[in-house]
């Protein structure tokens, strides 16, 4: 359902933009490619604080030397263990090297891990497990990020947000293909920003304030800090992502890594690990099927409270991706409208059409 504040633009168009803007910036074209479909993916899905409401702050630190735009990605391999240094680059470009390089080694080994260090926001996680689901390919790709989460009984911020994803592969019949995305926060940081811009208040249990008291204020929230997803085991399982990535990456922890929207000369020192697993390996492709038939029939036929039938982890965003796919309108918000409008004024780029404004609920 669309608010009255949104307005419908030119897909085609929006993505012309917004692939100019990352080469005005600096990118070259295929990085710009490929940032630009991260972004795109994550906005057609529905999660937009991944999506459009990211490009400003991209460009900043692409336009400021933050992000290495001719980056030199180096590779060591041992075994079924790649890892990678991204000498700054996109996260994207780290992000996609990585999906690559575990992918091989899963063909060969059946099973891949790629770590790669100091690289940038790398977006939407799915975005990569998709891309190895599309290959036939069970994938666990997890990434950390600078401290915005308090631990239980904290008031200080000493974790990120340290997504992860779990993918698996296609082919599940008339089941929506799982795909499982999430931070491991109570809500991501992005949604508090969009909603801070949007002027919304946020549920409670979501964020503190800068004095560690409770807060649904959007904008004392980006002041303090996100509380963990299910307190203690969302900390706990942060706390491992963070470990993990920095570890095995041999990167920066969270606590060394420079914030998404702060510090736009330097480059961020994210690290991310994708795991890709090649079923043929284990008890084969057809009884993983089998498994994620049987599994998602069982959620979907459980009883509903509201007459709608339940879904499986990814599905509702599958089901706005499948509506989005051969649309030739992009519904955004009218804020974010008017934040796109400001940024290609300034780089001289000309907007995408208008196809119409939206007036009322429909």
């Amino acid at each position: 359902m669309n608010s009255p504040s949104d307005v419908e633009l030119s897909r085609a168009d929006t993505e012309r933009a917004v692939e100019e803007l990352l080469r005005a910036a600096g990118l070259t074209a295929e990085h710009a490619e490929l940032v630009r479909r991260s972004l795109m993916f994550a906005e057609t899905r529905g999660t937009n604080s991944h999506g459009l409401a990211r490009l400003r702050p991209y460009l900043e630190r692409i336009a400021r030397g933050g992000v290495n735009t001719r980056p030199t990605l180096t590779e060591s391999v041992s075994g079924a263990v790649h890892v990678i240094d991204a000498d700054g680059s996109a996260g994207a470009v780290a992000g996609m090297t990585a999906v690559r390089a575990a992918a091989q080694a899963a063909d060969s080994h059946g099973i891949g891990i790629a770590c790669a260090r100091n690289t940038n926001h790398v977006g939407a996680l799915a975005f990569y497990s998709a891309a190895l689901s599309e290959a036939g390919l069970v994938s666990i790709v997890f990434a950390n990020a600078d401290p915005i989460m308090v631990p239980p009984g904290g008031s200080e911020a000493v974790l990120g947000s340290n997504p992860i994803a779990i993918g698996v592969p296609g082919g599940g019949g008339a089941s929506q293909t799982p795909l499982l995305d999430m931070a491991t926060t109570a809500a991501a940081h992005g949604k508090i920003v969009e909603l801070s811009r949007e002027r919304e208040s946020i549920p409670p249990g979501w964020a503190v304030d800068e004095r560690g008291a409770p807060t649904t204020d959007a904008g004392r929230a980006l002041a303090g800090a996100l509380l963990p997803a299910a307190g203690p085991k969302g900390f706990g399982l942060a706390f491992m992502i963070d470990l993990l990535s920095a570890g095995l990456a041999g990167g920066s922890l969270g606590g060394g890594i420079v914030p998404v929207a702060d510090r736009f000369d330097e480059p961020q020192g994210c690290c991310l690990v994708v795991i890709a697993i090649d079923p043929a390996h284990a008890a084969g492709l057809d009884s993983f099927t089998r498994a994620d038939r049987a599994l998602g029939d069982t959620v979907r036929h459980s009883r509903p409270v509201d007459g709608r039938a339940p879904m499986v982890p990814g599905e509702p965003e599958a089901e706005r991706a499948r509506r989005a796919t051969g649309a030739e309108a992009l519904t955004v918000t009218d804020a974010l409208h008017q934040d796109l409008l400001d940024l290609l004024r300034g780089w001289s780029i000309s907007p995408p059409a208008l196809v119409q404004k939206v007036d009322q609920d429909v």
